[in-house]
């Protein structure tokens, strides 16, 4: 996910600056966004509409066009054809924004737009129509098959006479979607984002105070590494894509974010580490759960470095807070070896550079459980440093002495150690009920935590549907949100009453779904990159056909359900 984000951050830099830098001799557009056509948005609705029990939705969609337009809908417009925009950088080193609409009359469609009663009065000269907004004014003229919009009237004559060729498969992939073509920046403005990132750098890489020479050289070199990669992306990156659609198959929606490197680059050998692979944390995937997920990560060295750097930086802050409190020498001493036992096996977990995990959560409020569990280097090491911190807390807190129970089993190689403390607080106590069970399971290569309702019983299922599933793939990361157990949750639980009576509708609308409520995020490798995706299951598309008409009518609201 950190490679995503430092994309998103190259991308987001290049497009500011986009207007400064002169363009390439073709020209190709910096960005594309392309629209898959109104009789494609049509179908999406009319589908969702059935789902939710409203088979007229899509002609409600009509009707409401109709009215805004004055009668005319959209008369003149290429309903089957996709619409779309592009930024071209043109010879004098700026950058020109062109719109397309598909026509089948230009002057009808001509007439739509002068029906709305926001604009001022639109002019024609030459066939090229300036449409006055409050803000600014556009400029419209037919070339060929498309309306042409643009922002000065001088555009025109550079125009694309084919702007679907300019879309390439955006429109038939996706609904609507969106393209960054890093690797179509000119050069002079890679240059120019670089130099004020190695400015910034070498601010970074000065030595604040107090900072030790052994830790300014160890966060120095995670600067360098960090800027080294950013350099990587910003020359080696291909395209940055966005786009969401309704899949009619599979009755769902998904919202996707794909990232590609130029093929044959450094960087495209980084993405390709980005696999699914096998687990020793599969039983975390539960479709019951309010939340469950999974991950099977692999790290580089930046990422390593920049890890020891933050454990550094964490051991600092915690020996200082420890430096404050009313301890004695002996207790400082004993803590900081336990701190540096502890980040010293953080450490070692972080160079294997294999980081697998999963996480599940239980929803139901009086017994709610949380749990989760990732790899980690030398888990023996974990287990004689618990044992030498509870020995010290029972100095002073004997009862801690009825509340710890190390080793009390061990199941599947995994050692249990328990904690039942009493809930003296009422919001605890409605979440977790009386008493708050906690679970820490050790083994030599992998460290569990299981807080709540039975612990101990729901780790044990987790370490089960494991251990069955060991020999199946998963996804490098995913993700589900159920939401209705999440909605439900939220209107016993929540201490507003509009949030309360807001969630209890929701909880209420979800009934309805049989389970498939939910949103998952999931991340899945690509040629030369990788796609992060969120995606919608039927119920709750199903919901939204049913409550589309309640949300479309003035002041209408959705009134709770039997939950």
């Amino acid at each position: 996910m950190k490679k995503l984000v430092l994309s998103l951050l190259a991308a987001t830099i290049l497009a500011s600056a986009a207007g400064l830098c002169p363009a390439e001799t073709e020209p190709k557009p910096l960005v594309t966004v392309a629209f898959s056509g109104y009789d494609k948005l049509l179908s999406n609705v009319e589908m969702i509409g059935k789902l939710g029990g409203n088979p007229n939705l899509h002609k409600m969609l009509e009707m409401m066009l109709t009215m805004v337009t004055q009668g005319k809908g959209l008369a003149g417009l290429d309903k089957k054809q996709p619409w779309g925009a592009v930024l071209l950088p043109d010879e004098q080193q700026t950058i020109v924004v062109f719109g397309f609409l598909p026509v089948v009359d230009f002057k009808q469609l001509m007439e739509v737009v002068k029906s709305n009663s926001s604009l001022g009065k639109i002019e024609e000269k030459d066939g090229v129509y300036e449409i006055p907004t409050p803000a600014f004014s556009l400029y419209i003229a037919q070339k060929g098959h498309w309306a042409v919009i643009a922002r000065n009237a001088d555009d025109f004559a550079r125009a694309p006479a084919d702007p679907a060729k300019l879309f390439g498969d955006l429109a038939s992939r996706y609904d609507l979607a969106a393209r960054l073509s890093i690797k179509d920046i000119p050069a002079p403005l890679r240059a120019s984002a670089l130099a004020a990132m190695q400015a910034g750098m070498q601010m970074g890489l000065e030595q604040m105070p107090n900072e030790a020479d052994q830790e300014h050289a160890l966060r120095s070199a995670a600067v360098r590494q960090g800027m080294q990669q950013m350099t990587t992306l910003l020359n080696e990156s291909d395209n940055l894509t966005v786009g969401w659609k309704v899949d009619h198959a599979a009755k769902t929606s998904y919202l996707d974010v794909e990232v590609t490197a130029k093929p044959g680059t450094h960087l495209a050998q980084q993405y390709a580490q980005i696999q699914p692979g096998k687990t020793a944390f599969a039983g975390f995937a539960s479709p019951q759960a309010a939340v469950s997920g999974t991950w099977v990560t692999k790290l580089d060295d930046a990422d390593v470095a920049q890890a020891k750097v933050a454990l550094t930086e964490m051991r600092k802050r915690v020996v200082s807070e420890l430096e404050k409190q009313n301890l004695s020498e002996g207790q400082i001493k004993l803590a900081k070896q336990l701190l540096t036992d502890a980040l010293a096996v953080l450490e070692k977990t972080v160079e294997a550079k294999k980081l697998n995990g999963g996480l599940l959560v239980d929803l139901e409020p009086g017994k709610v459980t949380l749990l989760a569990g990732g790899t980690v280097a030398g888990g023996a090491k974990l287990d004689q440093i618990l044992k030498q911190l509870v020995e010290e807390v029972k100095k002073d807190q004997p009862a801690v002495e009825d509340m710890v129970k190390l080793n009390a089993e061990t199941y599947d190689g995994v050692r249990f150690h328990t904690l039942s403390v009493p809930s003296a607080d009422p919001g605890l106590t409605r979440i977790f009920g009386d008493t708050l069970d906690v679970v820490l399971g050790v083994a030599d290569d992998r460290v569990y935590i299981a807080a709540g309702h039975e612990p101990a019983k729901k780790l044990k299922a987790v370490l089960d549907r494991s251990k069955a599933n060991r020999d199946q793939e998963l996804l490098p990361m995913r993700i589900s949100f159920a939401l209705r157990p999440i909605a439900k949750f939220l209107s016993e639980l929540a201490e507003e009453e509009n949030v309360k009576a807001k969630a209890a509708a929701l909880a209420g609308a979800l009934k309805q779904t049989d389970g498939n409520d939910h949103l998952v995020l999931t991340t899945s490798p690509t040629a030369n990159g990788f796609r992060v995706r969120l995606e919608a299951e039927p119920g709750l598309l199903k919901v939204v056909g049913a409550l589309a008409p309640n949300l479309a009518a003035p002041g209408a609201g959705v009134a709770p359900a039997d939950q």
